[in-house]
């Protein structure tokens, strides 16, 4: 039950910041456009000063708090429990629920319900993370109240389509992965996968705060679960281009262009993302390094040093940021398969099953597996 109440909120939080009050405010508006943009290219000495300038202009908004919520998510990337500012990031969303909440009472704008909508998705994700059940029960409830006025409104304001967008294919395809929900999803309104996508690339152009949001994840959507990556290139492309210093983006666009075979393309990704002193990126990096030296290059023995040198990087990651280790895992996996060691084979694929969380990988082991 607790998955099919969080489905939509834990897997696709989103994150837009905007009032009617700022709407109608074009310092306003360009302060929030120019924070969003500092953050996504995590450039925080710039960020802090925009949201230090909205909150002089706008005090008692939740625009401030949800900015250095989101601001704290990206800069401790992976966000987890064991974070320094973790307890921050978590009362930051609370105190932007609350206010919100009073700001929907008194006005009830489309633009008062995407406060509400945004707070309380993310306190949904953060809740949902820790397995803290009640409170992913409430906070979900909520968001989802707030997401069916958004489908009442989401020709006047393109904005919405990020969420409906995702709501349509994921209400669909979601089910397809986990068969075990089946049972439980007609609680949910009926969604449209091709609907969805269409939603999701209305936003990817016309919306404005969530357009970096809407390309993230038709990039996700076509390389991870419609296995087309190169309809999911263009998408990662523009964030790479658009926030060049932004080594998440930097890391899904070697992910895709490694399922394309573009090696040379992807190599000054991977060493930038091998550098860096984030383990949850150096591991990203290792891991890659590792697909490179086996697919392309055909060097089994250093593919395997990188797998296990990123398995050993990723020990003190939260279980959340280690989908990377799957490809590892999987790597490790193919390699006993070529050697003939069946048991080593069996045992990493075990391994790669237990943290991956999409299709590709589970498949590739399922079949040797006998899943």
């Amino acid at each position: 039950m607790k998955k099919v109440i969080i489905i939509f909120f834990v897997l696709v939080g989103i994150r837009y910041n905007a009032t009617s009050q700022i709407m109608k405010d074009p310092e306003g508006l360009k302060l929030q456009e120019n924070a969003t943009n500092a953050i996504y290219n995590l450039d925080f000495e710039s960020s802090s000063k925009y949201i230090e300038a909205l909150e002089k202009k706008f005090p008692h908004h939740p625009v401030v708090p949800l900015f250095k919520a989101y601001e704290i998510y990206w800069k401790d990337m992976p966000l987890n429990p064991d974070s320094e500012n973790y307890n921050t990031y978590e009362n930051e969303l609370i105190e932007a629920a609350e206010k919100a909440e009073a700001l929907y009472e008194k006005e009830k704008t489309p633009e008062a319900t995407f406060y509400a909508l945004s707070a309380h998705s993310l306190l949904t994700k953060l809740y949902g993370d820790e397995n803290r059940f009640v409170k992913t029960i409430n906070e979900a409830s909520i968001a989802y109240n707030y997401l069916k006025e958004g489908f009442k409104i989401q020709e006047e304001y393109p904005e919405f389509y990020l969420y409906t967008g995702l709501y349509d294919f994921y209400r669909e395809r979601y089910p397809e992965s986990h068969p075990t929900i089946k049972p439980l999803i007609w609680l949910f309104a009926k969604g449209d996968i091709q609907k969805g996508l269409q939603e999701l690339k209305i936003a990817a152009t016309k919306a404005v705060l969530t357009k970096p949001e809407a390309n993230k994840y038709l990039m996700i959507i076509y390389l991870k679960y419609l296995d087309e990556p190169d309809s999911a290139l263009p998408f990662i492309e523009k964030l790479t281009i658009s926030y060049p210093d932004n080594l998440y983006f930097s890391m899904l666009y070697v992910e895709n262009l490694l399922v394309l075979k573009q090696y040379e393309k992807a190599t000054p990704y991977i060493e930038k993302l091998k550098e860096d002193p984030n383990p949850y990126f150096r591991m990203a990096g290792e891991v890659f390094t590792g697909i490179n030296f086996e697919k392309n290059i055909k060097d089994e023995k250093n593919a395997s040093l990188y797998y296990n040198k990123a398995i050993e990087t990723s020990e003190f990651l939260s279980w959340s940021a280690k989908n990377y280790i799957s490809f590892a895992y999987a790597g490790l996996a193919r390699i006993a398969i070529k050697n003939g060691d069946k048991r080593a084979a069996r045992k990493n694929y075990r391994k790669a099953v237990k943290y991956a969380q999409y299709d590709a990988v589970k498949e590739e082991a399922g079949e040797y597996l006998g899943y």
